[in-house]
Order: structure tokens, then C-alpha cells, then sequence
């Protein structure tokens, strides 16, 4: 039998998030880890999925662009960098960009690692130190670097402690094999991600696993290369695009160059184009939101205004008045004209009991404290709304000097792009002109540049063919290599499929002649290559063993994994919700630990789960404490805490069993 190769992975011990807006509950949330399963319940919506994807964002470094598709491991991981940005953008407000950050500790081997990342950090960290696996011993202090330092040294040393080739292998397998999370992508069914999977789980090395996914993308790219150069050769044997292949500048660029070049610019401005509309939309929408706020100030200030002098005219005596007052003053009234000492003492008295001018009693004034906290409670109000409009003030400028960068970068492209339409429009131009004169002056660029396309063409060919007799040469050693490893791995999987679908499954490696290599999912021996040939939560839960077994395998049943699992139950029936608490409940007999999320609509598999495990190995946090219901979810609240009870009753089961 083979042995493996083996590698270390993170064990996360500690996860702290401060300030992340989503959850408002709390300002700082902090999450201790230990053996077995955590699972972190609540309603939809509630913030479940990002906190997964805050975990993988603070291991790697990325959060996966949904738009972009696997080409290979180098590219996955620089083809994503960036857009954790606009991930997190909806969910940390605009006062909190530049203090939102997630803290790790976790054991990887016999080191302990701790960092600290930013949100809105790309290739950086704010704090990186590794201890000794006793924790009292720093082995590697980093204070003295820069963050963008800090982040290769923690790139390399995660990279060593695992046992890998690079890092972007281990980002690789942290989102491909370790994580299944709401993007739903299956192994057994995504043949570029599983070659390399299998390669890594079961190739000669890891060296290898790297050398074999490079030589697959640039059979790839060199076999479209080719068809390319065919195509275009074709088209100018055929004389069908005349125009295109006159384009060809004095510098002596080829056809392909040129039209690779044009379209670069094009996916340039289109893309350009694209951010523009986005900021735009985003410009937009906090100006209404400006609006509905200023308006909401606007409303709250003319209530407080009218508040505030019904309140002063409420406790206004009438010996106030100015008239009164210059009457008494001047000791003449100053209604009828009368004068002298007794006019005066007339109207003091009947200033305390009654109106003067239309002889109504007077009540005396009490004030209300009540107008004076409700007075109180408006400012309040007023206030928020600043703040609120401060924010969104904010939010405008941020995006203003993004849509003013975008608008000179597009501009900047367009005019490229102009001028290289126009440059070789003029080509095309001359080439028209000269038509009249002589065939084969005509003919002669034509035939030296299909020349030159039929040349490249062979030479991609025979590059072509090259990397696709090394990458059969590796596809073979794997072959021998998985051979040798079935005997381990199969069962594995094999095991755990069973006790969730309750069938005889097994899995072939199949390879292609182009090459290719992948597996073949047997059911009662009947081969299910393609999706809908299962079930969906039948797809979900045999690729989820297939994860399993996988890390089992490459960690030899050591217990140094740990997977990451979003709301598997969401496609499953009642029926098969205990059944698959029973697959990971096998998992975690293994040692080995799952972080998960669930919803709260049905909670079977997590009682099925709890009952396995108990509360000993498996801790449920409840999402309520992080982060508000919505109206519609308080208003069920009652339905929540049953759900709750019975997941918590479920954990007590395995305890009671084991006293009696």
C-alpha cells in the first residue's frame, strides 16, 4: 500500500470578529472551539454563511468570485484576491471598513498560530505571531514587519506546518475539499477540481500535484491556441474575413496578437464599463437613502419646533403679557387708557384668577414633564438620523472617488481603444486602395501571414502533444498510486456514503485519452456520471463523504482536519435528516472536527447529530445573541425555542446513557 501524502491542517481553536456590522448585536464576538462539532443555528438570513466565509477569508486570504470558473490552482487563487471587498462590502457598514477584522488561533502540528486579518485587507495582516505548541514560547514575532510582510511570512510558514507544496494548494483544498458551502460545488461532478484533488490526495508528491495542474492549463491553453491559429488560417484560405486579415500593423505583429490585443482592450473597457454602472447604481442608492433620511430630520425638527412652543406656551404666566407688563409699568391700562395706582391694583387681581380682557377664570399651569422627555426623545431621534446621514455622507465620497477613478480609467481605454480601431483602419484602407493595381501584391500579405498561422499552429501542436505525454506520464504514476490506495480510501468513503443512502456505492478511477482523470460514482454498479441522475441532497451528501474520506485519507486518521459545513439540511427530507447526523457523527468518531451552520425550519439532522455526540462533542451557538430577528421571525420566536429545546435535549441523551 502507498503511504499517503500526509499533511497537518489548521485546527482552529479561537475565532474572534470585531466590529462586523452584520452581527450588531455585539461589537466583539468571540467563539471558542474544542473537539467535535460547532454549530452555529438561526434563522435565515441572519449572517450563517458569511461567518463561513470569514473563516476561509481569514485562513487564505480570498472569498470566491462566483462569476469566475476554475482554470487552476495558481490562477484560482490571484483570480480572487480582490473581491472580498466588494463581499464584505454589504455586510460591514461604512464606519466600520477600516476596523472590521477576524482573529485566528489554531494549532497547525507542534506550532500554535495566531493572526489577526483585516475585511478590507488584501494580501495583508495586522498581527501574526506562531508559538511553541505549549503556547509560552514565541518562535516567530513579526511586530517589526509591515502587514503585506507579515502576510508572505504567514503564507510561508502555514505552507511548511501543513506539509504542502504552496500555498495556493492549501487554499485550493480549504475551498474545494474542506469547505461545502452555499456555492454548492461537487467534487465528483467538476472534473478540473477533482483531477487536482486526486493528484494532491494520492500523486507521487506534492511537487508532482503542482507540475501536473501546470501542465494540464497549458495543454489547455496551448490545445485553443491551435484551434485558433486553425481557424484563422482557415479564414483567410477561405478569403472570408479579408478585412481582419489585412489587420496587420508595421511592427509586425501577427494576426493573433492582434486580435488577442483587441480583445483584451475590449474586455478591458467592458469590464471598466461594468464597475462604472455598479458605482453608479451604488451613487444612486445612498442618494435616496440622503433623501429619505434628510426628509425623516426635516419632519422630526418641525415636530420638535411645534412641541417645543406648545411647551413654552404652556407655562407662559399671564403677568408675562407684554400689555400687562406696560400697564403695570406705566400705571395706566393699556386698553382703555385709564390711569392712576388703583387702575393697577384692579388689574393685578384680576390677573390671578381671571382674564382681564374676557373675564375667563384662569387655571393655574402645571408643567408637564411628560413634553419635556418627549422633547427629549425627538432630539434623540434628530441625532441618530445625523449620524445615520453622516454615514451615508461618507459612503457618497468613498464612492465618489471610486466612480471618479473609474471614469479616467475608463476613458483612458477608450482612447486606446480608438486609437488602435483607427490606426489599423487605415491599414485596411491602404491595402482597398491598392486592389486596383496588382493580385498579387494583394495576395502576398495573405499568404505570408497564412504562412506564419499554419507555422504557429504546428508548433502549438507539438506543445500541445509534449505536455499531454508528461501529464500522461504523471496521470499514470497516479493511477498506480490511487491503485495502491484504494484499499484505504475506498472503504472509507464507502462507509460513510452507506450511512447516510443506505445503498452499496462504490468509486472507479476513470482515466481519458485527452488525458483526464476523474471518478466514477457506482450505484448498485451502475455508474451516475451525470447530476440528475441523483437526487439533490443525494449529490450534496455522497460529494460531503466524498470530502470526508478525502481527509481522512491525506491526514492519516490522525484527527488534524477540521471541514467547514453551510446548512447541508436545506435539500434533505425528514428520512434522510438523521441519516446524515449519522455520517457526520461517524466523521467526528474519527477525531476529527466539523464547523457548521444550520438553519432552525427542521432540526433533525442536528438531533440525530446531538444525540450521537453529546455535549461533550458538539456545542450549538445560538445566532440570536449576535445579531436581531426580523419582524416576521419574532413574531414565530415561540417556533425557535422548541427547535432550540429539542437540539438541546438531544445532546443531554448520550450523557443519560452513559450514567445508567
Amino acid at each position: 500500500m502507498s503511504v499517503p501524502n500526509k499533511v497537518k491542517l489548521p485546527i482552529i481553536r479561537r475565532v474572534q470578529l470585531k466590529n462586523f456590522s452584520l452581527y450588531s448585536r455585539q461589537k466583539v464576538i468571540s467563539v471558542e472551539l474544542s473537539n467535535g462539532v460547532f454549530c452555529l443555528v438561526g434563522a435565515n438570513g441572519l449572517g450563517k454563511s458569511t461567518f463561513i466565509a470569514t473563516l476561509n477569508f481569514a485562513l487564505t486570504g480570498i472569498v470566491p468570485d462566483p462569476k469566475h470558473k476554475f482554470q487552476s490552482v495558481e490562477e484560482y487563487y490571484f483570480d480572487n484576491l480582490k473581491f472580498s471587498s466588494e463581499y464584505f462590502s454589504g455586510r460591514i457598514n461604512e464606519n466600520d471598513r477600516d476596523v472590521a477584522e477576524v482573529s485566528i488561533e489554531m494549532v497547525v502540528g507542534d506550532k500554535i498560530i495566531a493572526f489577526t486579518r483585516g475585511i478590507f485587507d488584501i494580501e495583508q495582516l495586522r498581527e501574526f505571531t506562531v508559538y511553541d505548541i505549549d503556547g509560552k514560547t514565541i518562535l516567530n514575532n513579526t511586530a517589526d514587519l509591515s502587514p503585506a510582510e507579515r502576510n508572505d511570512e504567514f503564507k510561508k510558514i502555514m505552507t511548511e506546518c501543513i506539509g504542502l507544496n504552496t500555498f495556493t494548494q492549501y487554499v485550493f483544498l480549504q475551498h474545494f475539499v474542506f469547505t461545502f458551502d452555499e456555492s454548492r460545488r461537487l467534487l465528483f461532478w467538476d472534473q478540473k477540481v477533482l483531477e487536482q484533488a486526486l493528484y494532491l490526495a494520492f500523486g507521487v508528491n506534492h511537487e508532482q500535484a503542482k507540475k501536473a495542474d501546470a501542465l494540464r492549463r497549458e495543454t489547455e491553453k496551448a490545445d485553443s491556441l491551435w484551434r485558433n491559429y486553425g481557424w484563422q488560417a482557415t479564414e483567410i484560405q477561405k478569403k472570408i474575413k479579408e478585412i481582419e486579415s489585412a489587420l496587420t500593423r508595421s511592427t509586425n505583429k501577427d494576426y493573433s496578437e492582434l486580435v488577442e490585443y483587441h480583445k483584451k482592450l475590449t474586455l478591458s473597457k467592458d469590464n471598466i464599463e461594468e464597475l462604472v454602472n455598479s458605482l453608479e447604481h451604488q451613487l444612486k442608492d445612498t442618494n435616496l437613502a440622503l433623501t429619505e433620511v434628510s426628509a425623516k430630520q426635516a419632519v422630526l425638527r418641525n415636530k420638535y419646533s411645534e412641541e417645543f412652543l406648545k411647551y413654552i406656551n404652556q407655562n407662559t404666566k399671564l403677568s408675562d403679557h407684554p400689555l400687562v407688563v406696560s400697564s403695570i409699568n406705566d400705571c395706566k391700562c393699556g386698553l382703555c387708557g385709564n390711569a392712576g395706582e388703583s387702575v393697577v391694583e384692579r388689574i393685578k387681581q384680576k390677573i390671578n384668577n381671571e382674564c382681564p380682557l374676557c373675564g375667563s377664570l384662569i387655571q393655574n399651569n402645571v408643567i408637564e414633564t411628560n413634553k419635556i422627555d418627549e422633547l427629549r426623545k425627538i432630539d434623540q431621534d434628530i441625532i441618530v438620523l445625523k449620524n445615520k446621514a453622516d454615514e451615508i455622507i461618507k459612503t457618497q465620497d468613498r464612492i465618489n472617488k471610486e466612480l471618479q477613478e473609474a471614469r479616467q480609467e475608463l476613458y483612458k481605454v477608450e482612447k486606446e481603444l480608438q486609437e488602435f480601431e483607427n490606426e489599423n483602419k487605415e491599414t485596411l484602407t491602404k491595402i482597398k486602395h491598392s486592389r486596383e493595381n496588382n493580385l498579387d501584391e494583394i495576395l502576398e500579405p495573405y499568404r505570408i501571414q497564412l504562412k506564419e498561422l499554419l507555422k504557429n499552429r504546428d508548433e502549438q501542436y507539438k506543445r500541445r502533444e509534449k505536455n499531454k505525454a508528461e501529464l500522461l506520464k504523471l496521470q499514470r504514476q497516479l493511477e498506480k498510486q490511487y491503485v495502491d490506495a484504494e484499499e484505504k480510501f475506498v472503504p472509507l468513503f464507502k462507509t460513510l456514503a452507506y450511512s447516510f443512502i443506505g445503498l452499496d456505492l462504490d468509486i472507479v478511477m476513470e482515466t481519458k485519452s485527452r488525458p483526464g482523470i476523474t471518478l466514477n460514482l457506482k450505484v448498485k454498479n451502475v455508474s451516475r456520471r451525470q447530476q440528475h441522475t441523483l437526487s439533490e441532497s443525494q449529490r450534496f451528501f455522497i460529494d460531503i463523504a466524498l470530502r470526508m474520506a478525502l481527509t481522512q485519507y491525506i491526514t492519516c486518521d490522525s484527527g488534524e482536519a477540521c471541514l467547514f459545513i453551510d446548512t447541508p439540511e436545506g435539500s434533505l427530507d425528514i428520512a434522510y435528516e438523521s441519516r446524515a447526523g449519522n455520517m457526520f457523527a461517524r466523521f467526528i468518531e474519527n477525531n476529527y472536527r466539523i464547523i457548521m451552520t444550520a438553519n432552525i425550519n427542521s432540526s433533525r439532522l442536528l438531533i440525530s447529530l446531538g444525540e450521537q455526540c453529546g455535549s461533550d462533542r458538539m456545542k450549538i451557538c445560538r445566532m440570536t445573541s449576535w445579531t436581531d430577528l426580523s419582524d416576521v421571525q419574532i413574531s414565530e420566536e415561540k417556533l425557535f425555542e422548541q427547535a432550540y429545546k429539542a437540539i438541546e435535549d438531544a445532546l443531554t441523551i448520550k450523557e443519560g446513557t452513559k450514567n445508567d
